[in-house]
């Protein structure tokens, strides 16, 4: 095991002739936050990572917890427990998103077409995956910050410094300055993540024939949420899609021979 590194004082520290490094202030900073919809363990076909990318990220979460308060609901947001009582809380995420400083995006795997856990290991997978997420939505000269709901690893693998690491490497520059793994509890804004990788992944299984009703015709709670959440972002479906004001990105890997490096918008 390696043994961790320890910084060394710099010694130009205090040195009035060492050259100064500032990040300008005009700089694009965002909080990118990653949650995921099925595992290599679930029966579905689909396995769906869902991210929200925020600039105002602090004043999204009070209104977050706004919603809490004035509905009452403190349980997690989790797409798969929404019940009935709930839909209005999830309603009224789904419209904060869609007014908000945000961006939503899915990377989808449709395992009859491209199965990203065959022969490999489920926390390597999703560090890959999630790293190919973050990559494709980071603009030009923009710098984030990212968090990820927790998954099972090794004792001395962070799925959160991996992706920081693989993003950075490709990129060539430090674009990725921080990321830590969080549980999705501690967290509102990975919870909006969930919403968004579960409702992609309810319009994906319902129309390859995995519920029973079209999403577009069944009223129960997460349909009508999923329906919700797309009229918020101006969409007809959650098919892959990049919209011109760049708040929506969704590919489904294996669809287009760039898939496999997931070329979103840089």
């Amino acid at each position: 095991m390696m043994k961790p590194k320890h910084l060394e004082p710099d010694s130009h520290i205090g040195d009035c002739h060492a050259k100064e490094f500032y990040v300008p202030l005009d700089t694009q900073s965002s909080e990118i936050f990653i949650d995921e919809s099925g595992s290599k363990a679930s029966r579905s076909d689909f396995f769906v990572l869902g991210m929200i990318k925020s600039r105002d990220t602090g004043l999204l979460a009070r209104h977050i917890r706004g919603i809490r308060e004035k509905h009452r609901f403190w349980d997690e947001f989790h797409f798969s427990e929404a019940t009935q009582g709930s839909k209005a809380a999830y309603f009224a995420a789904c419209e904060l998103l869609g007014i908000s400083d945000v961006r939503i995006s899915a990377y989808v795997f449709d395992k009859s077409i491209s199965n990203p856990f065959a022969h490999r290991t489920t926390w390597r997978t999703q560090a890959d995956c999630a790293a190919r997420l973050v990559r494709g939505n980071i603009n030009m000269g923009e710098i984030v910050s990212v968090y990820l709901d927790i998954v099972t690893t090794p004792n001395w693998f962070s799925i959160a410094e991996n992706v920081k690491q693989q993003v950075n490497d490709k990129i060539g520059k430090l674009a990725v300055v921080s990321a830590l793994d969080l549980d999705s509890k501690s967290s509102d804004l990975l919870q909006m993540a969930d919403l968004v990788a579960g409702a992609v992944a309810y319009y994906r299984r319902t129309w390859s024939g995995q519920h029973p009703d079209s999403p577009d015709r069944s009223n129960n709670t997460k349909a009508r949420i999923m329906r919700r959440l797309m009229r918020c972002f101006d969409l007809n479906d959650f098919e892959d899609v990049r919209t011109g004001n760049g708040k929506v990105n969704i590919q489904t890997a294996g669809r287009r021979k760039d898939a496999v490096d997931l070329q979103f918008e840089r």
